[in-house]
C-alpha cells in the first residue's frame, strides 16, 4: 500500500494495517466524507508556527477533524474555498511540532516538492508570440510533463511502474489559464481527490480534483496551484523553511495525538482488502 510504511522518524498515524506517514499523496478522511489524498502542506508568514494541510474541498467539511481513514486525527479542516476545490486543514500543534524531513517527501516518489510551478509565466510566453498564428502554435502544443501521487493511485500502481515514476501524464494549455486546467496521458482514480500534480523536478503543479469516470481517468481537472497559493495568500511549507511554521512543543505536550476513538471504514478480514472500495464518488 503506497501510502503505508514505516520509513524515517517523521508523524506516523497508526491505522489499520500499519503505520501511515503524513505527507503530500497519502490517504486522508474528513469526518463524514469519502477518502481522498493530501496535496502538501502551506502555511501563512503572518501566522508564525501555524501549519496547514491543503486537500480538496469537495473532499471537506468546515470544523471537521480529518484522519487517516481510521486512525489518528491530526488536524482540523478551518477554511474551505469552493472555487477553487480548496480546503486548508490546520495541523494540531503536536502533529506539527513532531513533523520531521521524511513527511515532506511524495509518497512513492522519494523527493519532497521543491517550489510552486510558475503557470503564469508560460501564459506570458505564449501572449508575447509575435503573431495570432504563433500564439495558437504555443498554445496547442506546449505540455508540462507531470507526475501524480494520491491515494489510490499510489495502491494500485504496481512496485515496476513506481519505480520507473509511473505513467507519463502532461498538462495541456489549450485554453486560457483558469482556476483549472486538465492533466492527460496519466490515470487518475477516486480516492486521490487534492493529491498532488508535479513535475519531474518536484514543481507543484496543482492539485487533484475531478476525473471523468466512476473509478479512473485518462483526462483529469487539476487546480492551478499558483492560483490557490496567490489567492489564499500562501507559501510552500519545506522542511527548509521550518522555522516559520514549526510550533515547539509545551513540555506537557510532546507527544502524537490519541487514536481517534471511531471508525469511519468497517472491519477487514485481510489488510489487502480496500475497506473504501465501495465509495463511489463524484469527483476524485
Amino acid at each position: 500500500m503506497g501510502a503505508t510504511g514505516q520509513r524515517g522518524t517523521g508523524w506516523r498515524g497508526q491505522g489499520q494495517g500499519g503505520y501511515f506517514m503524513l505527507a503530500p499523496g497519502a490517504l486522508i478522511l474528513c469526518s463524514g466524507n469519502g477518502p481522498a489524498s493530501l496535496g502538501c502542506f502551506a502555511f501563512r508568514h503572518s501566522r508564525k508556527n501555524e501549519l496547514y494541510g491543503v486537500i480538496a474541498a469537495h473532499a471537506a467539511t468546515l470544523q471537521n477533524p480529518v484522519s487517516f481513514g481510521d486512525g489518528d486525527v491530526f488536524g482540523v479542516v478551518t477554511e474551505i474555498h469552493k472555487k477553487l476545490d480548496t480546503a486548508l486543514v490546520t495541523i494540531g500543534r503536536a502533529v506539527n511540532a513532531a513533523l520531521r524531513e521524511d513527511n515532506f517527501s511524495v509518497v512513492d516518489f522519494n523527493a519532497p516538492l521543491t517550489g510552486v510551478f510558475p503557470f503564469s509565466d508560460y501564459w506570458k510566453l505564449i501572449e508575447g508570440s509575435r503573431t495570432q498564428r504563433q500564439e495558437q502554435w504555443w498554445a496547442n502544443n506546449v505540455r508540462i510533463p507531470v507526475r501524480h501521487s494520491g491515494f489510490k493511485s499510489n495502491r494500485v500502481d504496481p512496485p515496476a511502474l513506481q519505480k520507473k515514476g509511473g505513467e507519463r501524464g502532461a498538462v495541456a494549455f489549450g485554453t486560457k489559464q483558469a482556476n483549472m486546467v486538465t492533466m492527460r496521458e496519466r490515470t487518475s482514480r477516486a480516492g486521490d481527490s487534492g493529491g498532488p500534480v508535479f513535475t519531474p523536478a518536484h514543481q507543484l503543479v496543482g492539485f487533484i480534483s475531478m476525473g471523468g469516470g466512476k473509478t479512473d481517468s485518462r483526462q483529469t481537472s487539476i487546480v492551478v496551484a499558483e492560483r490557490v497559493f496567490a489567492e489564499l495568500g500562501l507559501t510552500l511549507a519545506t522542511w527548509q523553511n521550518r522555522d516559520a511554521w514549526q510550533a515547539t512543543p509545551s513540555p506537557a505536550n510532546t507527544g502524537a495525538p490519541a487514536s481517534s476513538s471511531s471508525s469511519s471504514s468497517s472491519s477487514s478480514s485481510s489488510s489487502d482488502d480496500d475497506p473504501f472500495s465501495g465509495i463511489s464518488l463524484a469527483t476524485w
